[in-house]
């Protein structure tokens, strides 16, 4: 069996979970972060693989399959210098490599055949002026009195590391396809990089380099192309944010597509014409191929596929991290907490966990009290729509919501919920001013033996 690895999207540190917080994201946090092409006989498939789960690509009008990882996860490339080339979908490594290197003023990225020093083509990537230029006005927020000069002295030139690495079609030999690399940034103290691709051709020696207006001081988290049925090339990517160990959305955010004549950018979110489904998710992890020229894109909330022959169409299924009972199971308000009733044998989304418990949501539900500033910040946190965020364990993860059963009550007298959708009631005659009522459908099991595995859910267009 072969196995061709098309994209690297870096994970958080894989720390040993110490609190509720790094066992949910273990648990829950489903986005694959590698493609994989695997072949076994004359077929062969597509495999988005994460920490634990892998997704293989249904080939015709088949179903995702979803199988567990019980191999080591590969380890990160976050500091590696040479890249291997591995792009080729047929199952064939790449004849290239990529050499990533910085200095005090710039950093350069190279392609070159294995197993040579000299590289067949270099490109700068960014340089020192290129940085402060790029990221002043967003470091003046921080520091009102950084002056250009200042921080063009200051700065570090971040070393480049590759995100991911796609072929961009062409009619040309395997070995003299086009090559397209994602470039992030090493995060140093002070280190600085800009958002970029870079567009390698190994027959002509030709290079370019792309970075993304509106979103310089982003990094392209992945990359893909795809050929329509017009045999018009489009390319694909993300950005993602990282400051300080925590991942965000940047830019337009979400997916965006770059046209390589003529450098214009285009954010996926602003082209979309009416009927059509844009795709689920903050931040793309992972772009592979589909059938039939389509492209599979991985992002944090699930997969979508590219409809065939279409612009800007995208058919999603979301991540579902499940539980299944398979007898009744006592459920409570809060963790360990005397339970109000039992849950029947069948599948619960999980939406959070601890050592011993288990947050699922229920058929049932309750309706409780929130105070209305406290409301208000749990809808702006929007945890439980953006996977992303069970990434930034940093600070803390998902707090808490404490529902109490009527206004002014104690905290100990309510539920405890997080990363929950809480459904606004209409306020009642006699509500009291700064309170909201809310209804939410979750509750807590004990885990024991269960396993959290992941569900591919269509979403709704």
């Amino acid at each position: 069996m072969a196995i061709v690895n098309l994209g690297i999207f870096p994970s958080a540190a894989q720390d040993a979970p110490l609190d509720a917080s790094e066992i949910s994201r273990d648990l829950l946090y489903l986005a694959p972060s590698r493609v994989e092409y695997r072949a076994a006989g004359d077929a062969g498939s597509y495999v988005f693989a994460g920490s634990r789960f892998a997704y293989i690509a249904p080939h015709g009008a088949g179903e995702w399959s979803i199988v567990p990882i019980t191999a080591p996860a590969a380890k990160s490339r976050e500091k590696q210098r040479v890249f291997t080339v591995e792009v080729d979908g047929g199952g064939n490594l790449s004849p290239y490599e990529l050499v990533g290197a910085s200095d005090d003023d710039r950093a350069t990225l190279a392609l070159r055949k294995k197993g040579e020093s000299e590289p067949l083509v270099s490109a700068t990537l960014w340089d020192r002026d290129q940085l402060a230029e790029a990221w002043s006005p967003e470091l003046r927020k921080e520091k009102r009195d950084l002056t250009l000069d200042g921080l063009r002295q200051d700065l570090e030139v971040a070393d480049p590391e590759v995100r991911a690495m796609a072929i961009y079609p062409a009619n040309k030999p395997a070995e003299n396809q086009p090559i397209l690399v994602a470039v992030g940034q090493s995060s140093g103290e002070g280190e600085l990089g800009l958002s970029t691709i870079v567009k390698f051709e190994p027959d002509t020696r030709d290079v370019k380099v792309y970075h993304m207006p509106g979103a310089l001081t982003c990094e392209v988290s992945a990359v893909g192309a795809n050929l329509n049925a017009q045999g018009v090339t489009t390319v694909w990517f993300g950005v993602r944010a990282v400051r300080e160990g925590a991942i965000a959305p940047c830019g337009a955010g979400g997916l965006s597509k770059l046209d390589v004549q003529t450098r214009q950018v285009a954010s996926a979110a602003g082209s979309g014409a009416a009927g059509k489904s844009l795709p689920l998710g903050s931040i793309v992890t992972v772009f592979g191929p589909g059938e039939q020229n389509s492209l599979v894109m991985a992002t944090d909330a699930g997969i979508c596929t590219l409809v065939k022959n279409s612009e800007n169409d995208w058919s999603c299924r979301r991540f579902v991290p499940t539980a299944t009972l398979k007898e009744a199971m006592p459920v409570a308000n809060r963790p360990g907490d005397k339970p109000y009733g039992q849950l029947k044998p069948g599948d619960y989304e999980v939406l959070w966990a601890n050592q011993n418990f288990l947050e699922v949501v229920t058929p049932d539900s309750y309706d409780a009290w929130l105070a209305a500033d406290d409301y208000a910040e749990a809808v702006a946190r929007d945890f439980d729509a953006e996977p992303y965020k069970l990434l930034n364990t940093t600070s803390g993860g998902a707090a808490p919501i404490r529902p109490l059963a009527k206004p002014g009550g104690e905290p100990l007298n309510g539920a405890l919920v997080y990363r929950a959708p809480l459904e606004k009631l209409a306020a009642a005659t006699g509500t009291p001013n700064g309170w909201v009522h809310v209804r939410a459908r979750t509750g807590w099991i004990a885990r024991k033996n269960l396993e959290v595995t992941p569900k591919l859910v269509a979403a709704q267009r």
